[in-house]
């Protein structure tokens, strides 16, 4: 599988649009794009345990403020674990953002620091920064190779 060329502007634009929906689906793609052309050890499965750990934190940090009126000692351990599983997810996150930033490195020799920074600091312009460096990889694959003859070009 190629890395797919997608506009960085459009990118940004879908994610703000669909209210993050696009951006599960974009870091999807290019994760698994990443996963297949380069060497670093990003993972869809590191991805989805982030975001199914951070789920079930909201679940159980939501139901116990819900128990707080009923039991409070219910609910000091629904939160705690809540929390753990908050944590849980940071730290997975923090791992699966440093891969995908090795990713990026590998593919277009950004750096995996800098783009690291830019995901934790300023995450609105990572999809732009990720695609353009992306977009790289893509650039070199679209010319026609000289040595071939083209159908539409007379000699």
């Amino acid at each position: 599988m190629v890395i797919k060329k997608r506009s960085p502007w459009l990118v940004l634009l879908f994610f703000i649009i669909t209210f993050g929906i696009y951006g599960i689906y974009w870091i999807f793609s290019t994760t698994k794009e990443l996963q297949e052309n380069t060497s670093s050890k990003v993972s869809i499965k590191l991805l989805v345990w982030g975001i199914v750990l951070s789920i079930l934190g909201v679940c159980f940090f939501g139901f116990g403020i819900v128990f707080a009126s009923f039991s409070s000692i219910a609910s000091w351990i629904l939160i705690s674990i809540g929390v753990l599983f908050y944590v849980a997810s940071a730290i997975i996150s923090i791992i699966f953002i440093w891969r995908y930033s090795k990713g990026i490195e590998e593919v277009s020799g950004f750096s995996a620091v800098g783009f690291f920074i830019i995901w934790l600091l300023v995450s609105i312009a990572m999809p732009v920064v990720a695609q353009y460096q992306l977009n790289k990889k893509t650039s070199g694959s679209r010319a026609i190779p000289q040595n071939q003859n083209h159908p539409n070009i007379s000699n």
